[in-house]
């Protein structure tokens, strides 16, 4: 690998002076008067830093964590739709899209409380794009920052009252982020050094991400609709820090078609029909790491490094789903109730230098990751809200799913050399069925006008994923074999709190406690023959936490806001703390407001993670205080706004942002720096 020229350091004077960007051509005045102010449009991704809630980047990669719960545990759907990614290590998981998207508005269930999806035992996100203007419509918005981050988008749209259309492309890249002092986050040393990035790796972009997408509606009547819409996603040179390979390539398509009928009878209030189809590619290496490094003397397949990489992934998944919805004036109340049906076809391959003296052709050894898992499933669900009296009001909801995995291309001579080995005496199945139920029931009582009383209970499933039961991997050392006689996990949970309102004050304080049986997690799996291997398996599991969130309405314009959450996971199988549980999060902001000008400090402080699980190579991260400042004006449809962020430099670790490995330590990645970001949008 050639050593790229060296990075210029950019300083901050070099940020403002390169953020003084064109936004766009001239164009017609904005569509509200001239001289009116509009409120601030807030990120609908704010949704994130509430209580309860963790949300990380890396770069162009993300996370989410709810109570603990994450992954698997979690479902996320984008207008109604779920969205499985290819990749088991979660480099193009829903998180990701939800940050590469345009959004228009996020919605979050804490628990096993949304039953109209499957899968959500832990929680569900539903993502929703923005509506498509009945108008001509037009904008952009472009941000410039420290590494060279660059962030631009823009949207055009037409439409009246029976008909609408609008296309948009948004093109985000970086350099490589320096952790606080100055370091590059490349350059963090990994417990295996052959892993660590080659030198000149920081000179590289971060990451590159182009996505477009396309919109369009029918509307005979204000009663019906029917909407199409497809985006592509398409990300290079993405460094994954977590991992000992990043992403060469990154694909996704989706495609969505809803059909809604409404106000058909007094009785039928809507009926719905939904259809989508996904498709994400992915291909990982590690030709930036020292591991592909021919000149690298601590290599001893080196002289066979013919293809410029020492292991290579390929995945690709496709989903196809379909539901049927209705909602009904049933007595006070309404009951919507549905069904859904899904299928994921997941296929992955591994290519690697595996064994020391054979012939190039012979050292890379093509071999299946994921042996063509199909995944089916179809859910029935039921949900009734109805008041109860003039103070009091109920939720219940009841869902039943049927789910089938098939692992097709898992060979009888796989099952023999690989799987078998690690289950003695165990017949290896290719196929798993799975049923069951799920309920909740919510009820809310408001003793005053401006202080409401909640109390919920409720139980969802979730089946294993297919790179839990069926991923198999002969590797160097160590080797990954899933695990095929999983259970589904179920949770049981309360909730249950006090939520106070009145004019601009809002203060919410929530306790939790729920029990997961069959709860997943990795761990280490011996062999009489063949090397240790990661695998998965079941536990039983406590999370329990407190929340507390609040916002208080200052004279002068001024807001406050203040947050704390803790959880706390027990595993209840080994008697130690729950793996990826984050510790005590509090945040305090102060923020200013006067519809032409804004801004806000805010103060993010996270607490030592004392409760770790050493098998699975946890330990103790240090605690946290990171400030942010934000400021900015508007005017007659321009927003032009500044950030920065860890004003104080500060380099911390995020307890979460790690990957738990039962057979070795993995590398602990710093966050950002001091960094800064200058953008401006324009809206008509």
């Amino acid at each position: 690998m050639q050593r790229p020229p060296r990075r210029r350091k950019a300083k901050l004077l070099n940020w403002l002076v390169a953020s003084l960007l064109t936004l766009l051509p001239a164009v017609s005045p904005a569509a509200e008067p001239p001289g009116e102010l509009l409120p601030l449009p807030s990120d609908p991704r704010e949704v994130f830093r509430r209580s309860g809630i963790n949300s990380f980047d890396k770069g162009a990669l993300s996370n989410i964590v709810i109570r603990g719960y994450q992954r698997e545990n979690l479902m996320i759907t984008f207008d109604g739709a779920p969205y499985f990614g290819a990749t088991p290590f979660r480099s193009d998981a829903p998180p990701f899209i939800v940050n590469n998207s345009e959004v228009g508005r996020i919605t979050i269930t804490k628990g096993p409380y949304n039953l109209a999806y499957p899968g959500g035992a832990g929680g569900s996100i539903e993502v929703l794009s923005p509506e498509n203007p009945r108008r001509f419509s037009a904008g952009g918005s472009l941000s410039y920052g420290s590494y060279d981050a660059l962030n631009g988008s823009a949207f055009l749209a037409v439409g009246n009252q029976q008909a609408d259309f609008s296309a948009g492309y948004r093109g985000r890249s970086s350099g490589v982020p320096e952790a606080g002092g100055g370091v590059p986050l490349v350059r963090t040393p990994y417990p295996n050094p052959n892993n660590n990035y080659r030198i000149g790796t920081e000179d590289l972009p971060m990451y590159r991400l182009d996505s477009f997408w396309l919109k369009g509606g029918i509307s005979p009547t204000s009663n019906n609709r029917l909407e199409l819409s497809y985006s592509f996603m398409q990300g290079s040179e993405i460094k994954f820090p977590t991992q000992n390979i990043d992403i060469a390539d990154e694909q996704v398509h989706r495609l969505n078609g809803r059909l809604t009928l409404r106000n058909l009878s007094p009785l039928v209030r809507e009926i719905s029909l939904q259809g989508w189809w996904s498709r994400a590619r992915t291909l990982l290496d590690d030709s930036l790491r020292e591991t592909s490094d021919a000149t690298n003397t601590a290599l001893p397949y080196r002289a066979f490094l013919s293809r410029g990489y020492a292991t290579s992934n390929r995945f690709e998944v496709t989903s196809t789903g379909g539901r049927l919805t209705s909602q009904l004036a049933l007595g006070p109340g309404i009951l919507k109730k549905g069904l859904d049906v899904y299928q994921r076809d997941w296929n992955g391959s591994y290519a690697a230098l595996l064994r020391q003296g054979a012939a190039a052709w012979q050292y890379y050894d093509n071999q299946p990751l994921l042996p063509d898992v199909m995944t089916r499933n179809l859910g029935m669900f039921w949900i009734y809200e109805t008041p109860l009296s003039d103070t009091m009001r109920a939720l219940i909801s009841a869902r039943g799913d049927f789910s089938r995995v098939d692992a097709n291309g898992l060979t009888p001579d796989r099952i023999r050399t690989l799987y078998q080995p690690y289950y003695p005496g165990q017949g290896i199945p290719a196929g798993r069925d799975f049923a069951d139920w799920s309920a909740n029931a919510q009820l809310f009582w408001k003793i005053r006008p401006d202080l409401e009383l909640f109390l919920k209970g409720g139980r969802a499933v979730r089946i294993p994923d297919a790179s839990e039961l069926y991923m198999g991997q002969t590797r160097q050392g160590s080797n990954v074999v899933s695990n095929p006689f999983l259970q589904q996990t179920v949770v049981n949970q309360i909730d249950t709190g006090v939520s106070w309102a009145r004019g601009g004050q809002q203060v919410e304080a929530t306790f939790f406690y729920g029990e997961a049986t069959n709860f997943i997690l990795p761990v280490k799996r011996l062999s009489s023959s063949l090397p240790q291997a990661r695998s998965t398996t079941n536990l039983n599991a406590v999370i329990w936490g407190v929340e507390c969130e609040g916002i208080v309405q200052l004279p002068a314009d001024l807001k406050f806001s203040a947050m704390l959450s803790y959880s706390e996971g027990e595993n209840r199988s080994s008697n130690r703390p729950l793996a990826e549980v984050p510790p005590l999060r509090g945040r305090l902001g102060l923020a200013y407001d006067n519809r032409r000008f804004f801004a806000s400090i805010n103060q993010t402080l996270v607490a030592r993670q004392n409760r770790f699980d050493a098998t699975l190579n946890e330990t103790s991260i240090p605690g946290y205080a990171v400030t942010d400042l934000q400021a900015g004006c508007r005017y007659n449809g321009f927003t032009l706004t500044a950030k920065l962020n860890n004003l104080f430099d500060t380099r911390y670790v995020m307890p979460l942002y790690y990957q738990r490995d039962p057979l070795s330590p993995t590398a602990r990645i710093p966050e950002n720096g001091r960094n800064f970001t200058l953008s401006a949008s324009y809206r008509f």
